[in-house]
């Protein structure tokens, strides 16, 4: 498995590439990519080429693939990508039953078929509102994996727990489909107070997790007050997961 770290843990001060290199001399085998480090693709190769460290996974928004698929699938090739997650999208906050999420499951699928002949991965991360339960007693994650049978899943399981269901009962169901593990620090808890990034305790996922489908544990801060202090942060996970290794 490779530790990655999402580079928009960086999105306040956007010394990308900066990160990228202190992230590699820290022990790092990857970075996650998001839509910032899309707008120049080939100064985010060469911060990457320099660093001697990679891009596999990459968080892309729905509506790039579906209204510009070359260029979504180009940036990918031109970073060394290997799997697209889709963080989400704006219009599901209107989707409210098993019907509408469903439909949009297989549109998300139907994408996905897209960017897989493409040569590429291609999965969903969640968020803590996708834990909501659905008037057939399903969570709305589960419809979603139920209903687009050939999609992946970066599993977040600090938004899992927000969202109050059990992490590891639910990426154990669906191991299946689990090809990343994403821990999170968070600045502001959306159900209280707490950083539930940390506080999870990282073993109970990591021993699974070498006889399963996950190839990426990314982690992330939502929002660090300094660079010094997103470094730290940086390292003090750097430092925790190498004897998590052992």
């Amino acid at each position: 498995m490779l530790l990655s770290m999402q580079l928009f843990s960086a999105h306040k001060f956007k010394n990308y590439a900066e990160f990228i290199a202190v992230l590699a001399k820290m022990g790092y085998d990857a970075v996650e990519g998001y839509g910032a480090n899309f707008e120049d693709v080939k100064s985010t190769r060469a911060a990457l080429d320099k660093a001697g460290i990679r891009m596999p996974t990459l968080h892309m928004g729905l509506p790039l693939l579906e209204e510009d698929f070359d260029k979504g699938v180009g940036i990918c090739r031109e970073l060394g990508v290997e799997t697209i997650y889709i963080p989400g999208i704006a219009e599901t906050d209107k989707m409210t039953d098993v019907a509408a999420w469903t439909a949009f499951a297989q549109r998300l699928g139907e994408v996905g078929k897209r960017v897989q002949d493409a040569g590429l991965n291609y999965g969903w991360h969640n968020h803590w509102d996708e834990m909501k339960v659905l008037e057939d007693g399903r969570r709305i994650i589960e419809v979603l994996l139920d209903s687009a049978p050939n999609i992946e899943w970066q599993s977040d399981i600090t938004w899992v727990a927000e969202g109050g269901a059990d992490p590891l009962e639910l990426t154990g169901r669906y191991s299946n489909r689990v090809t990343a593990l994403h821990f999170r620090e968070l600045a502001q808890s959306p159900t209280g107070p707490g950083a539930l990034g940390r506080l999870l305790a990282w073993d109970a996922y990591f021993a699974p997790a070498r006889n399963s489908k996950i190839k990426t544990i990314v982690v992330e801060h939502e929002a660090q007050p300094t660079v010094e202090s997103l470094y730290a942060f940086s390292k003090e996970i750097a430092d925790t997961y190498k004897t998590l290794k052992k």
